[in-house]
Formats: structure tokens, sequence, C-alpha cells
């Protein structure tokens, strides 16, 4: 066993000092409610914050009072029968609000789910018809419904998924063929929306005279990735140093223009694919943290288990019992006292 020294141990009386509760009787007031959680065992009889009325108790407590008509010596146990019938009715209504709300967000998970797979189902079924009819009216007649489901869906990390995986028949049919088919064009626009700059540039890379695509070939054909990293906008997307002007002049007039078209283009594409990854990274994390508060809240704390409710309720239920037992003795005494004779004493010799 661990022994403080004389200076700890003044140390510990002089901290302890500091602070010994609130002084006010406003401070103290409220320091009452420091401990209501749920209010199970609270000890005061009606709780108003927990959706309680000094009216209704006072409406139950005559009702039993006058069922009861307690004798004098009885009253005391007919008002603790009332006051723990009071808790013990609080515990139900939390138990049961608990599992409500365990209920309605077990439902609304539920739901959520099934809102994404129609939101998708619709998402896919529009782009379908897009594809099958490439024409200038479809797009126009489905654009603002398309980018609608769009937003929806990328609103989750799940939907984002969705959006990668068709992105990347895009890439896969620009590595093959070196262009920007029509299929792939509105397969990017309904993953970044009909006018976002990603499409753009792949359609004014695709559509580009060469001489301009040589000005703006990637500095490194290795492995066909430019260092500038990504297309910053639609006009202007490639600037390269000064430094590599010449040798990247030499590496541009060694390859042909359809891998020049093709290397750009791939850029663009993954430049797209990049912003979809760290977008899906960023939801991720928010959703963690958004089903790790709903775990907070689902699981009480280690005292505040499943359980607790349960010994809330047999707490109350043995205290009614026990107060409802006494009240019959204290009545049965009492009746008896009124009813029955006084008994005569006994006889006392005169003393002669």
């Amino acid at each position: 066993m661990r022994i403080n020294s004389r200076k700890q141990s003044e140390a510990s009386r002089r901290n302890g000092a500091k602070s010994n509760g609130p002084k006010s009787p406003a401070g103290k007031q409220s320091m009452r409610h420091n401990a209501i959680r749920d209010a199970l065992f609270a000890t005061d009889v009606v709780v108003e914050r927990a959706g309680e009325s000094k009216e209704a108790f006072e409406q139950f407590r005559k009702k039993v009072w006058d069922t009861l008509n307690p004798m004098p010596m009885a009253q005391i146990f007919v008002d603790d029968f009332v006051k723990n019938w009071w808790r013990r009715e609080r515990v139900r209504r939390a138990e049961a609000l608990r599992l409500q709300w365990e209920t309605t967000t077990l439902r609304a998970q539920l739901q959520m789910g099934d809102e994404f797979e129609r939101l998708r189902a619709r998402f896919i079924a529009m782009l379908i018809k897009m594809l099958s009819e490439p024409t200038s009216s479809t797009m126009a007649l489905f654009e603002s419904e398309l980018d609608d489901l769009r937003v929806q869906i990328s609103s989750t990390s799940l939907g984002i998924s969705e959006l990668q995986a068709l992105f990347r028949e895009v890439e896969k049919d620009v590595s093959l063929s070196g262009k920007l088919s029509r299929r792939s064009s509105i397969i990017s626009a309904a993953c970044f929306g009909l006018s976002s700059d990603l499409v753009a540039s792949c359609i004014e890379v695709d559509t580009m005279d060469i001489s301009k695509l040589r000005e703006c070939a990637p500095n490194n054909s290795k492995n066909g990735h430019s260092t500038t990293g990504r297309v910053d906008d639609d006009v202007n997307f490639c600037k390269p140093s000064e430094q590599d002007q010449q040798d990247k002049s030499i590496r541009v007039n060694e390859k042909d223009d359809e891998t020049i078209r093709k290397e750009l283009l791939l850029d663009t594409i993954r430049s797209g694919a990049q912003y979809l990854n760290k977008k899906k990274s960023l939801l991720k994390i928010i959703e963690e943290r958004e089903t790790n508060l709903r775990k907070v809240a689902a699981q009480m704390l280690p005292d505040a288990g499943s359980d607790r409710f349960s010994r809330a309720e047999t707490m109350y239920d043995r205290r009614m019992h026990r107060a409802f037992m006494m009240y019959v003795a204290a009545q049965k005494m009492a009746t008896s006292a009124i009813n029955s004779p006084e008994l005569p004493g006994p006889d006392i010799p005169d003393g002669k």
C-alpha cells in the first residue's frame, strides 16, 4: 500500500479545499440535475425535463388515495406506493422511447439503402436511354433530370463507387481506341455533369488541331502521364516549364499524332478519376464519423446498458410491493383498533 508523504497529504488537502461544489442556492438547484441522463434513478418524484408534470402526478395520487382510503397511520405507505409507481412508469416510458429510437434509426438506414437503389436504377436507365438515342433532342430532354440524379448519387461513397465503375469504361475505351467516342463522351457527362470542365476538356483535346496538341503534349513519355498532374481548365490546360522545352520538343517529335492525342486524353481522364477518388475518401470519412455517432447514441454507457431499465424497474417494483404490504398491515391494525372493544384490565386485590 502506497503511503503519501506529509507534503503530498498537505497538497491533497489544499487541492480538495479549492472546490466543494456550488455555494449559491441557484447553483445547488442546478447541480441536482447533473446526474440525470434518462431520469431512471432521479430523486425528484416529478422530473419535468423527462416530460412529466406535477398536475398529472397529483391527479394520479388523488385517484389512488380515493381508492385505498388509507387510515392516518397507513397514509405514509400509500404515499410511498404512489411515488414508486410513478417512477416505475418513467422507467417503462424511457425504455419504450429507446426501443422506438433504435427501430426508427434502423428503418431510416434501410430506407436510405432502398432510396439509393431507386436512384441508381433511374440513373442507369436514363443513361442507357441516352446511349441508345444519342441525339441532341434526347440530350436536351434528359439533361436536367440526369444531372439531378448524378448530384444525389454522388453525395454518398457508394454512389461515387458507381460513377467510378462507369468512368473506368471511358478510360478503357480511350486506351484501346485513342479517341473519345460518343459513348464515352455521354458517360463522362453523366459522371461529372453535362457542363463540367472535364468533359469540355476531353472534347477539346479530341477535336484539337495537331499543332496545338504538340504544344500541350505531356513532358514525360515513359508512362504517358503529364508532369503537370491534371488539366486545370478547358482553355489553357497545359503549361510546360521553360527548362523542359527543348527535351520536350525532341520527345514529342518522336511520337505520332494519335499517340499524343491519346496521352492527353488519358491524362485528362485520369485527373477526373483522381477527383472521384478524393471525393469518395472524404465521403467515407464523413460517413464513418456519422456511423460512430449513431453507435455511441445507440449504445449507452457501461452503467446504462439495456439491463439498466430492468434494474430500475425491479427496484421500484420491490419498493411498491413493500409499501403496499405495509399499507395493508397498517390499515388492518388501525381497523382492528377501531372495531375491537377495550380489553378489561386484570383484577387487583384490595389488600384486605
